[in-house]
């Protein structure tokens, strides 16, 4: 988008101009949008993959570091780089450590892509980068043929290791004492996740600087990078006015700041949706229609005068659908050939209303509606269930490698014990650990964790049995010795008297301990725990729509496969599109970051998005799809953020198990309601007090630890983690 494009009034200073010294104050305004707005995004932005622990506090950062080192090559700027100095700001810096924010960023801006790094190297990289205080901007940029054609190069020319240099790197000196700023108490206008970067030349003198913010979800907002007037480069083709650039400018480094000529033109478009609505980190790369959608909108702005919770009612949405009048078939228009900005998708939806009145004009399920979409961003039917299948087998990978962990604490000065190895031990004791008996074995890709099904010892093919076909768990015991060679037998109950608390000459007696057996529901809650701890143990999870609620989705998904599945393949592809659906709800509606909303825009959306999903699966209509995500985020409206040291574990890790359970609980209620028209409550209506709600939420409970679990809990430690 130009700047002729973004409007006529181009003297107002950018978005990331000025900072506020309001904690936890943000200025980005959730409205229910303009009429040219819409929620349909692909899902592959909405369920991407990445190392954890949080998606706005890890998994931003380091695309904006990509971000910032990528447009610093495109403008011909990198090779001149000899300082670069980092702010962070608002929730950025109250939690930052905690989230493992500077290693994300740090590496982000060496290029390295989050969904393939090694996360075993990231962490070792990261204390290089500390302990030699040198970092190499941009080195994992080039491709690999590049880095072969300059090694080439440069051993045909004779060159000694140290003359050699990377092809798309800079290597600079780093201190992170100094050179990076934790600017606690300060927020940037757009967001409360904002950070600032900014790069010098040898001489001290400014090159670049350009603003981010992390807005959730892994999602960034990235304003115009400004550049020095006396660092123009050949390859910046597009102006602006210089006033754009001259407060951010001097805001980062009143200093040396020099303002820009009104004559010089600034070096990137004012385009404060940028990857708001798509993750890639290149923008010319981007499909057109991907980077078409909801925008961010600034407090004062006209587009926020309106009302924030000023939605829609049913019947506009309907006719809005109505006056698309499109089709599948219909020959798809090439991006922005419409005058207002419709994407080039074939049914777009602005609402839950507008979702369920295309599933009633097209008698198309939601699951189906999203797929005609993905398909027509230039994904072929296989392509697509290719990569719904890949973000699956993440998921399950995950799942696997949590219960299979053989860490006992997670990071951090908490020191909490990992739960789920021993958790799913109990629940699968008896169970054959595999076809090589190896219990902490890798798991083999796009093999189940359960190999779908399990068998008694002793039996053949006919004796399979599911976990939910089997007998209390709590009844069975293993008889025998070795891996894989005990028989599976019934438990006798104790004959001895059980151990009782209380007085037994009490008048009222007390209970005797039961054991409680509810192996769906603990099957359940032991996949959520396992994602939760790989997550906070900086291992790879899809953003499910955050990091922080990465558990639900995926535990949800494999209870459903293990226990209810006839068919797992169109359940998997069912379950992720429906819930992609309902998340592009919540990212329209409402709010996917914490910082924003609590976590009830984290686990609350997840919930939501999970139930719909299980729904859909138990073979729901779209209304009782709708309805299930409803009382999903009903139950989750005004859960704060409020972790410990700012770390994703407490009360994180826990809160993605009773949200799976949550999850299942809503969408049981929704199929077993018997008229469609009996619920009291909307989706729309629960997202815009969800939105409300977070619009009054004081900012203690918004991801800082300034308040809540972050307070009462007492650490005995010097410094904290956050």
């Amino acid at each position: 988008m130009g700047a002729e494009e973004a409007g006529s009034d181009t003297s107002a200073a950018p978005a990331f101009a000025s900072s506020s010294s309001v904690p936890g104050a943000s200025q980005f305004k959730m409205t229910a949008g303009t009429p040219t707005e819409h929620a349909v995004i692909s899902v592959f932005d909405l369920f991407s993959i990445g190392i954890g622990p949080s998606s706005s506090h890890t998994l931003g950062p380091m695309r904006a570091g990509a971000i910032f080192a990528t447009e610093l090559q495109s403008a011909g700027l990198l090779e001149r780089v000899h300082r670069l100095q980092i702010h962070l700001y608002g929730s950025l810096a109250a939690t930052g450590e905690g989230h493992y924010t500077p290693r994300a960023l740090l590496l982000g801006i060496e290029g390295v892509d989050a969904e393939t790094v090694d996360t075993a190297w990231a962490p070792k990289r990261y204390q290089e980068i500390l302990d030699h205080k040198q970092l190499c901007i941009g080195q994992h940029l080039a491709s690999s043929k590049q880095r072969a054609a300059a090694a080439a190069a440069a051993a045909a020319a004779k060159m000694t290791d140290e003359a050699r240099s990377d092809p798309a790197g800079q290597t600079i000196a780093f201190d992170y004492k100094t050179d990076l700023k934790w600017m606690w108490g300060e927020v940037l206008p757009m967001h409360s996740n904002g950070l600032r970067l900014t790069v010098f030349d040898e001489a001290g003198d400014m090159l670049a600087t350009n603003d981010f913010a992390s807005v959730g979800g892994g999602f960034v907002i990235n304003g115009a990078m400004s550049v020095a007037p006396s660092s123009k480069s050949a390859n910046v083709t597009t102006s602006d006015e210089a006033s754009t650039g001259n407060a951010a400018l001097q805001s980062a480094d009143p200093q040396n700041f020099s303002p820009v000529p009104s004559a010089a033109p600034a070096s990137h478009p004012v385009d404060l949706a940028e990857n708001l609505f798509y993750k890639g980190i290149d923008r010319r790369k981007a499909e057109a229609a991907r980077r078409l959608g909801a925008e961010a909108h600034r407090e004062g702005s006209s587009d926020s005068q309106e009302s924030s919770l000023k939605l829609p009612t049913s019947a506009e949405s309907v006719a809005r659908v109505e006056e698309e009048d499109r089709s599948v078939s219909e020959p798809l228009k090439d991006a922005g050939s419409k005058a207002n900005g419709t994407p080039t998708v074939p049914y777009v939806f602005w609402d839950a209303a507008s979702l369920l009145a295309l599933t009633r004009k097209h008698n198309m399920t939601i699951a189906q509606i999203v797929w005609e979409n993905e398909v027509s961003l230039g994904y072929s039917p296989d392509q697509l269930r290719e990569k719904l299948l890949h973000i699956w087998d993440t998921m399950d990978t995950c799942i696997y490698e949590g219960v299979h962990s053989s860490e006992e604490t997670l990071p951090g000065a908490l020191k909490l014990r990992r739960r789920a190895p021993a958790l799913y031990a109990r629940l699968t004791r008896g169970f054959f650990s595999g076809s090589n008996g190896a219990v902490g074995a890798s798991k083999p890709k796009g093999v189940a964790l359960l190999d779908e099904r399990v068998s008694v010892k002793g039996g053949g093919e006919s004796d399979a049995a599911r976990p939910s076909d089997l007998p209390a768990l709590s009844e069975w015991s293993v008889v025998g010795s070795g891996s894989g060679s005990g028989n599976l037998r019934r438990r006798a109950r104790s004959s001895g008297p059980p151990r009782v608390v209380g007085r037994m000459d009490h008048p009222l007696l007390p209970t005797p301990p039961r054991r409680l057996s509810l192996p769906g529901t603990d099957f359940l809650s032991c996949y959520a725990i396992a994602v939760n701890e790989v997550n906070a143990s900086g291992g790879r999870v899809v953003v499910a729509p955050t990091m922080g609620a990465a558990g639900v989705i995926p535990a949800v998904l494999k209870y459903t496969l293990e226990f209810y599945s006839e068919d797992e393949e169109r359940d998997v592809l069912t379950f992720l599109l429906t819930a992609g659906a309902i998340g592009m709800l919540f990212k329209r509606g409402a709010t996917i970051s914490a910082a924003e909303g609590g976590c009830m825009a984290e686990v609350g959306s997840s919930t939501a998005m999970a139930a719909a999903a299980f729904a859909a699966c138990m073979g729901g209509s779209p209304a009782t799809i709708e309805q299930a995500a409803e009382i999903g985020i009903e139950h989750s409206i005004g859960l704060s953020c409020d972790p410990p040291l700012g770390l994703v574990q407490v009360p994180c890790i826990e809160r993605n198990a009773l949200g799976a359970a949550k999850a299942v609980v809503s969408a049981q209620l929704a199929l077993s309601e018997t008229s469609e028209s009996g619920h009291a409550v909307s989706l729309d209506e629960a997202l815009a007090a969800m939105r409300s709600t977070a619009q009054g939420m004081r900012s203690e409970f918004k991801e800082t630890s300034l308040g809540g679990l972050a307070t009462a809990v007492r650490i005995p430690v010097s410094v904290p983690a956050c």
